[in-house]
């Protein structure tokens, strides 16, 4: 597939808009950590397109030292999981989850992290109804290289040339540890026409969380392959014209990414 770069002031305006409001916060919430490396990675994929499809990455890394709004959140997520008896009613849950055994205060606060990194991540959509089995924990850091690098391999091969793949792994590597960390991926609600990881349009996603305990610091790293004709339904509910293309996506470029999954090129 070929690959277009668009870039320009405007990007770089925007990411630095985003960054201000991030620092402020949203009533106290987690903090983000200003990373200019992490912006310049994200700063080089902005705009591309591959075929009919435009990326949209975020790199974000956040402080786990929860203050003001995430507080009154995690003792309402608290009351929900442990105030209402609820874990004796989910008894797998309580023994078992993505994020460890739920009856465990630290495998609870994990999942409170991570909920709290996407509401800071996505202010406009509230993520405290994420069940743990959304979750997923990746057995360990190739693992999971490997799965983002089957998802980008065509952003690789355009940016071969300034390194990307090696800067992109080795600052966040960097930044919080990688090898050190938790890794977890999240799987959005497909039902959720207005959830910000699946709203329509969007052909495919990844969401991974790199998350250092000892550090108290997480990555959050999203990526979504955005369809330029994502006015898929007319008026009328119906399918239009433009769909062959999105089937042809899925018949073609989907199986690439599919056999990228089998390719250790750490």
């Amino acid at each position: 597939e070929t690959l277009h770069v668009r870039t320009g002031g405007g990007a770089r305006r925007n990411l630095q808009r985003r960054r201000r409001e991030r620092r402020v916060g949203r009533g106290g919430s987690m903090k983000y950590l200003d990373y200019p490396e992490l912006t310049q990675l994200v700063l080089q994929t902005h705009g591309l397109e591959v075929g009919d499809c435009q990326l949209e990455l975020k790199l974000e890394a956040y402080s786990c030292k929860l203050a003001g709004a995430d507080k009154k959140l995690c003792k309402s997520l608290e009351s929900q999981f442990v105030g209402s008896d609820s874990l004796s009613h989910s008894p797998q849950l309580a023994a078992a989850s993505p994020v460890g055994p739920l009856s465990e205060p630290g495998s609870r606060r994990v999942l409170y992290n991570l909920i709290c990194t996407m509401n800071a991540s996505s202010p406009d959509y509230d993520f405290s109804g994420t069940s743990p089995m959304q979750l997923m924990r990746e057995s360990n850091f190739q693992d999971a290289v490997r799965k983002v690098d089957g998802f980008l391999q065509p952003v690789y091969m355009q940016l071969d040339d300034q390194g990307f793949r090696s800067k992109l792994w080795n600052t966040i590597d960097s930044v919080v540890g990688a090898r050190d960390c938790e890794i977890y991926s999240y799987v959005p609600d497909a039902e959720d026409d207005e959830h910000p990881f699946s709203s329509a349009g969007k052909l495919w996603t990844f969401n991974y969380f790199f998350y250092n305990k000892r550090m108290k610091k997480v990555i959050f790293f999203s990526c979504a392959a955005k369809s330029r004709l994502s006015e898929i339904f007319d008026s009328d509910g119906g399918m239009n014209d433009d769909d062959c293309l999105i089937e042809d996506y899925h018949e073609n470029y989907l199986p690439y990414i599919d056999a990228q999954f089998a390719m250790d090129t750490m």
